[in-house]
């Protein structure tokens, strides 16, 4: 796991960004701690760098940017979990490696398969491969999205890098963008492949660029998508098939040279993940936070757990006093402004201080099997939606909240079905905050697009679609990269392994849905080894006493920061009066203060 930046030209000597790409990584240095390298061609077209956390071969046979004798040079970011089966494949071809680690797994694949060869990776990844034979730069991003890639193409130049904030120390004069306050209010978040910056744009996952060195033309190429034709369908069939997909993906992420743990929450997913590492290994690590305020802490929970296996447990209790000394830093080392996120920061500052380098995080099974709130509303989103524009209007002017994000419903897109139901301000509200027009509001959001599969037509499909590939990969994958990275901490996804994401896909929406409980199909699969304690009771997912922690916190509640700005002055007295969620507070907050320079 590690930081890449990179900075290609069409010309041959006149610039000499060595110095420019090295600024690149050390502004993401946390995320790298192992060691630091740049490559530059011999030309100098060409400027490659990597901050590196080590986790397979630990020597400086594993160090990047590397090259083969061909001049083939990779810098590579994440973790493939089936390089040991490729690598097999590739020795039986007579091709010798020196060193233990994936990242010569993907340049000799490369070398041998070309591009065909992306889409034999199995894991998360980001990477840049030069191509001296063809005169190509290529960038790729795995299939899900899990590792972020930045890239902008202007003034003959391609710059790439991990986080946004690289980009201002590269070549470039990188402006803020004038949309990302919009998309914050109202996503957030900020919404794929937009940033903070203009012209920085994230790179579709599933797809590769590839840009000339001769012209400087690009194109970019999906080479992964996931297919949705239902050929699972009875519940015998389902549970073996997620069986066995997700104890195959829990083996491949325990691969590692250095410490890995697991975070358990006490939840279904995270205490699933924890029981089948397991019966994988003997030497795991747990590590849990827990809070004084009792309706938070799910200790009770995690215990149930620890006591069935033989790891070792760390807890530690999180107080406000830790929370307050920490909040500005961890608010600071977001490269995106997200209203989520701090709790990852601050459990990743425990599994750091406690020796781990890689932690297993169980996100993914609400997105994919119908664990969050939104799949119930989707009855009423239907009936919504199929009344005319003008009722959602009068309907969202009912002074309730969350009714009001009925005006996204006027959009008649995804985009605007999402809003409805996961949305933070609605337009109008979001024009006062900004003192701007509404309809700028509307033109900004409605100009994001995400098509949906014409073979997906059920409801509750729809909306796992719409919080897989929005809120899963917007927020969640987002906040926990560069939350983790801080500490030089990789969190690894099995339920996010492709072989286990296509088996939920291929499952019958009766099946994977419409049982009795949330997320049924997944406890009934696990059933002989998931205490009923952990399944049978209310779900609260991974939060912390943010609404009374941040009433007390004086960075996030001093009104001066708000000046003479009417609405959101308002807004902040609705938080302090129990009239308004935390969420909405931070990302007024971020409005206002978050900055590139840091």
């Amino acid at each position: 796991m590690c930081r890449i930046a990179g900075i290609i030209t069409l010309e041959s000597t006149k610039h000499d960004h060595y110095d420019h790409v090295n600024s690149m990584c050390l502004a993401m240095a946390n995320g790298g701690p192992d060691g630091h390298k740049i490559y530059q061609s011999e030309h100098k077209k060409v400027t490659l760098g990597n901050r590196r956390l080590a986790l397979l071969d630990l020597s400086e046979n594993g160090a990047q940017p590397m090259t083969l004798e061909n001049g083939i040079t990779i810098t590579y970011n994440g973790e493939i979990y089936n390089h040991l089966e490729i690598k097999k494949e590739l020795e039986n071809l007579n091709y010798k490696f020196k060193s233990t680690t994936d990242t010569e797994v993907i340049l000799i694949a490369y070398k041998h398969w070309g591009i065909k060869s992306f889409a034999k990776l199995r894991g998360m990844y980001s990477f840049c491969i030069y191509d001296p034979l063809l005169q190509k730069v290529i960038l790729v991003r795995s299939p899900l999205g899990i590792k972020p890639l930045y890239y902008s193409t202007q003034h003959s130049k391609l710059i790439f890098a991990s986080e946004v904030k690289a980009f201002i120390k590269s070549s470039e004069n990188f402006k803020t963008s004038d949309d990302w306050k919009i998309y914050l209010l109202a996503f957030g978040h900020i919404p794929e492949p937009h940033s903070t910056l203009e012209n920085v744009l994230s790179l579709p996952k599933g797809t590769y660029l590839s840009w000339d060195l001769k012209t400087g033309d690009h194109t970019i190429t999906t080479f992964f998508e996931f297919t949705h034709e239902k050929k699972i369908n009875t519940l015998v069939e389902a549970k073996k098939q997620l069986s066995k997909s997700l104890r195959n993906s829990v083996k491949k992420h325990l691969l590692s040279d250095a410490p890995i743990g697991i975070f358990l929450s006490g939840g279904i997913d995270s205490s699933i993940l924890t029981l089948i590492a397991d019966e994988c290994t003997r030497k795991l690590k747990t590590i849990s936070l827990n809070f004084k305020e009792s309706n938070f802490s799910e200790e009770k929970f995690q215990n149930i757990v620890k006591n069935k296996i033989l790891s070792e447990h760390i807890s530690y209790s999180l107080t406000q006093s830790d929370f307050n000394e920490h909040l500005k830093e961890a608010l600071n080392s977001m490269d995106q402004p997200s209203n989520d996120g701090l709790n990852t920061w601050y459990i990743c500052k425990i599994a750091k201080e406690n020796g781990l380098k890689a932690v297993l995080s169980g996100i993914g099974p609400d997105e994919l099997l119908g664990g969050y709130v939104s799949f119930r509303r989707s009855g009423i989103l239907k009936i919504l939606n199929s009344t005319p524009n003008f009722i959602k209007k009068i309907i969202s002017k009912i002074p309730i909240e969350g009714i009001n994000r009925t005006y996204f419903l006027t959009y008649n897109s995804t985009i605007g079905d999402y809003l409805f139901l996961r949305g933070i301000y609605d337009p109008k509200t979001i024009a006062r905050i900004l003192k701007i027009d509404i309809e700028e509001v509307n033109k900004y959001l409605q100009s994001i697009e995400l098509k949906i599969p014409s073979s997906i037509t059920n409801k509750k499909e729809r909306i796992s679609y719409l919080e897989f590939n929005l809120y899963l990969q917007n927020q969640l994958l987002k906040d926990i990269d560069y939350m983790s990275m801080y500490h030089g901490i990789e969190i690894r996804t099995p339920y996010l392994d492709e072989d286990f994401v296509q088996t939920c896909l291929s499952i019958d929406n009766k099946i994977r849905f419409d049982l009795k409980l949330n997320k049924q199909l997944l406890v009934d699969t696990f059933a002989d080894i998931l205490p009923e304690k952990i399944y049978n009771r209310k779900k609260m997912g991974f939060s912390f006493p943010f609404t009374k922690w941040l009433k007390n916190n004086k960075l996030i509640n001093t009104e001066s920061i708000y000046k003479s700005n009417t609405q959101a002055l308002k807004l902040l007295s609705a938080f302090k009066r129990n009239r308004l969620p935390w969420a909405k507070v931070l990302v007024l907050y971020q409005i206002k203060t978050f900055t590139h320079s840091k």
